[in-house]
């Protein structure tokens, strides 16, 4: 009577067989069981990534900056145009009284207007922004000449180097008056204007008329 031996297998041989990797090698063409090598790359039936080189890493690398420049180009395009739209948009608003015109009203308060050379009223009012409230009227010449007129080259100093030329007329003997002014400086550049003015009892007297800032005027 023949005897057959048989072996069982132990764990560690069933998860390898079990393993698609290792059961195709055990079964290939030679025959052979895998290699020590084939054996240590499965372990417990999960297969171990082989360790990249310092030359595979490196063509990584060049291959991640390769996808990378175009966004960042990209990015840079649109920070620059973000740059330039904001530059246009400032510029814009520094000529914004260009071409501007209207109507005027405003007050100004003479109380320390003596009739002298050099004296001044002051803006108490206005609907004009370039021609802010606390904005000075100086009168070059005096009162009186000719007699019974005010007639005097002006200048409205708004502040902070914004200034516009004029002159105004003013009959003493009715409070009423003409004033032009013919331009400026600052924000007050290509500004002209011709108001009537009415200075009926008290040191206010009222501003009334139009405007219009030349937008050809050099600031």
């Amino acid at each position: 009577m023949k005897t057959i031996k048989l072996e069982i297998p132990n764990e560690r041989t069933l998860s390898m067989i079990n393993h698609p990797g290792l059961a195709n090698q055990s079964t290939s063409r030679s025959g052979h069981e895998p290699t020590n090598p084939q054996r240590r790359t499965f372990i417990g039936g999960a297969q171990i990534a082989p360790k990249t080189t310092g030359k595979e890493n490196d063509m990584k690398s060049r291959t991640l900056t390769t996808i990378i420049a175009p966004w960042t180009q990209l990015v840079m395009l649109a920070s620059f145009v973000v740059l330039a739209l904001s530059l246009r948009w400032a510029a814009t608003s520094v000529l914004a009284s260009d071409g501007k015109s209207g109507s005027l009203h405003a007050t100004k308060n003479c109380a320390e207007y003596t009739g002298l050379s050099g004296d001044h009223c002051t803006i108490a009012s206005s609907d004009l922004a370039e021609i802010a409230v606390g904005s000075k009227i100086y009168y070059d010449q005096a009162a009186g000449i000719p007699t019974g007129l005010l007639d005097s080259n002006v200048v409205l100093d708004a502040g902070s180097g914004n200034r516009a030329v004029g002159r105004c007329t003013l009959d003493l003997s009715t409070g009423l008056g003409l004033c032009t002014f013919s331009n400026g400086l600052g924000r007050l550049a290509g500004f002209t204007a011709e108001v009537k003015v009415s200075c009926l009892g008290g040191p206010v007297c009222s501003v009334d008329g139009t405007y219009r800032f030349n937008p050809e005027a050099q600031r």
